[in-house]
């Protein structure tokens, strides 16, 4: 309780008047409750009934009645501004914890599970409501109740006030001895909660990897342990409070049946009267409904102690990337984007950029590309200024980026991500991300750049359309059409491209990258992708590669130099993949590129490219899995795939596979089981071999068998 008034202060905050006058109404009702019932009963049975005076009958009947009217008027005030009072609070505590989340870094998030940031407006604020609804007035009324009934009691008699205020001080041993081991128990149930819904979220997230791992028999055992871990937390939170509430209210009954019998001897002997006796009683029981009241409190104070301290941390929890107080306002791009030996990690141990320095004019198309964990995304983060550098400096225009507020530089920049977040809600809402005040025709603009209009005009109602859950009503083409329509609709000088178009089928994928093109003749654009036919035509290209920039220039000269970039155009050439992204071939001097098939003849890499077959999967699909008879060879014409290895740790991403990569050369020799289950992140084409016309190819060349069970193994080592 005294933890929770600690963080009252904060709680009430601007409300102090309304606060107040609140606590005023409950005093007023308290006395009415506490004390004028109590001692009218003294008057009426000592000086009206026993002496049966007819002169004060009357009006003191009448004076009680105008109080209870009154004190009814004033009971319901009081009731409905404490309504107003608490929910005013909430909603100051909501919006104070709403802006702080969604001013923390990218990082924040990153490392947060989102049902934990979600339970503190949930299961925590839940608690603070049930404090400010029942345990406030509780214990206001309570402890309001306790002084007027203390003074009273010695009034009528000081001998029996003694006993009852020795009752008192008893009564607080309990949640003297208990208090402080609920409160920690009850921290505990609160963490554990949140936890759990983390686990049970993430759990019912990945159904579709539950049911194809086989996952619901380990999952549930692991559920069924988290869950006794709760009820047992939950179960001993739930008997600590009880016994804080409880203890108090025993001791009273007690000395309440001590006072009834000392109080009864002492009318007996005279030296006390009825009417004293039964007011005295009164507020005695009154007294133990004071303790009572303030006892019951306990819980709620507990509980809502948990959930601002839970809250608070979330409150005070530092934002890592800040503007300063000095910052300054970002013009529109008028020179260029620099990284000046920039070197950054997202965690200490593991720098994912290292003295990386480059220039990006204006009004230029520049892309970045290398292996996956080379540090594209990284750098565009950078610019975004979702992190902020360790060594070295973005600079925006020649000033830092730390030096301009961070709503000002995303304001002269727009996005267009992998996975576009379309709101449950219609076209224009959805437009209306980019530039909240933009008018119909602004939006038709946008729409017509992003040749979306035809579609929204054909919409049974036009921009006032919903589009579902997600975008339901759309394709991935015509989503991420919108989302370049919303990036279009902010008029940026920098269009900023993460990976947006790798889960489109080519001819939606050529669609949309002609769009930007045009659209981006008059701005910066910034791309990072791994698809390098989209890179053909950038003013620049910046090949990274284990953080570092290890070359660039334009297309043409990079396949010149015959270094990283080539090698990864060579990789995903000679492939041929329908528009529709429905069949796919190889060409045999892609397969020469091969280091298990390099040494075959012309003539048999012509006939085995012919035996490749395409097998075409949407995204979240498993394409083998781990255990599996293992009987086909295969290459990635186009897609994105993760490769998940089930050990004692379980399951654990160790590869990542896209345009050109391949994977189950074992199959091809050896009737072994899969080592490891891969599954598609994106729309993918794969081209397969089969093990027995391969082994028929095998038995012309014995020399080749030898050849790819030595690079297999290389393979299986580097895995490992």
């Amino acid at each position: 309780m005294i933890g929770f008034i600690r963080r009252l202060p904060t709680l009430v905050r601007g409300h102090w008047g309304a606060f107040l006058l609140v606590a005023a109404l409950f005093l007023a009702t308290s006395a009415f409750e506490s004390a004028l019932l109590p001692l009218v009963i003294q008057v009426l049975i000592d000086d009206v009934l026993t002496p049966r005076n007819a002169t004060l009958l009357l009006p003191l009947l009448g004076g009680v009645v105008g109080a209870a009217v009154v004190y009814c008027f004033v009971a319901i005030g009081r009731d409905v501004l404490h309504a107003r009072l608490g929910e005013r609070l909430l909603a100051g505590v909501r919006e104070r914890l709403y802006v702080r989340l969604q001013r923390q870094s990218v990082g924040f998030h990153a490392k947060t599970a989102t049902p934990t940031l979600v339970a503190h407006f949930t299961t925590d604020l839940s608690a603070v409501e049930q404090s400010l609804a029942s345990g406030i007035p509780w214990a206001l009324t309570g402890t309001l109740g306790l002084c007027i009934s203390s003074a009273l009691l010695f009034t009528l008699e000081w001998k029996l006030a003694l006993l009852a205020m020795a009752g008192l001080a008893l009564s607080t041993a309990g949640p003297w001895l208990l208090g402080g081991r609920a409160l920690r128990a009850s921290r505990r149930v609160r963490e554990e909660q949140a936890q759990f819904a983390a686990r049970v979220h993430e759990d019912l997230a990945a159904h579709q990897t539950v049911l194809a791992f086989g996952m619901q028999g380990s999952l549930l055992e692991r559920f069924r342990r988290n869950l006794g871990n709760y009820l047992a937390l939950s179960t001993r939170a739930q008997i600590l409070g009880a016994l804080v509430e409880r203890t108090p209210n025993l001791t009273m009954l007690a000395f309440n049946m001590g006072i009834l019998v000392v109080g009864s001897l002492l009318v007996f002997r005279g030296d006390m009267s009825i009417g004293s006796l039964v007011s005295f009683y009164a507020l005695s029981t009154g007294l133990s409904a004071s303790v009572g009241g303030i006892t019951w409190s306990h819980p709620y104070f507990i509980a809502a102690d948990s959930g601002l301290g839970r809250i608070d941390d979330a409150l005070a929890e530092e934002v890592s990337v800040a503007d300063r107080s000095n910052s300054g306002e970002a013009s529109p791009l008028a020179d260029g984007i620099e990284l000046d030996r920039v070197t950054f990690g997202y965690s200490a141990e593991r720098p994912n950029l290292r003295e990386v320095s480059l220039r990006v004019p204006r009004n230029s198309y520049c892309a970045f590309v290398g292996p996956s964990g080379s540090g594209k995304s990284t750098v565009l983060n950078l610019v975004l200024r979702f992190f902020d550098a360790q060594d070295g400096s973005v600079r925006w225009d020649g000033r830092d980026v730390r030096e301009l507020t961070q709503a000002s530089l995303r304001g002269q920049m727009a996005v267009v991500f992998q996975d576009n977040v379309v709101f449950r809600d219609t076209v224009r809402a959805n437009l209306r991300v980019g530039k909240a005040d933009a008018t119909d025709d602004e939006m038709r603009v946008a729409l017509a750049d992003a040749e979306l209009l035809d579609l929204v005009n054909k919409l049974p109602s036009g921009l006032d359309t919903m589009l579902g859950e997600g975008g339901v009503r759309l394709s991935g083409g015509q989503r991420q059409r919108l989302a370049i329509a919303r990036a279009l609709l902010r008029n940026p000088s920098v269009l900023v491209l993460d990976e947006a178009t790798s889960a489109l089928d080519p001819a939606t994928e050529a669609a949309v990258n002609e769009t930007v093109q045009r659209v981006g003749r008059t701005r910066t654009v910034l791309s990072v992708t791994h698809r390098l036919s989209s890179t053909t035509s950038a003013d620049s290209i910046f090949v990274l590669d284990g953080g570092k920039l290890v070359e660039h220039g334009t297309h043409d000269e990079l396949l010149r130099k015959g270094s990283l970039y080539a090698q990864l155009w060579a990789k995903q050439s000679g492939f041929g993949v329908s528009a529709e992204g429905d069949w796919a071939t190889v060409e045999a001097s892609r397969l020469k590129q091969l280091p298990l098939l390099a040494g075959l003849a012309p003539d048999i890499l012509e006939l085995l490219a012919q035996q490749f077959q395409p097998e075409i999967y949407p995204a979240g699909r498993e394409v083998v899995h781990q255990g599996d008879p293992g009987d086909r060879f295969f290459i990635v014409a186009r897609g994105d795939l993760e490769v998940i290895a089930d050990d004692a740790g379980g399951p654990r991403r160790i590869a990542t596979l896209r345009d050109g990569d391949y994977f189950g050369e074992t199959a091809l020799l050896y009737d072994q089981p899969r080592s490891a289950t891969v599954r598609t992140l994106a729309p993918s084409v794969l081209l397969s071999l089969r093990r027995r016309p391969f082994l028929a190819l095998l038995q012309t060349r014995p020399d080749l068998r030898a050849q790819i069970e030595k690079e297999s193994q290389r393979r299986q080592a580097r895995v490992a």
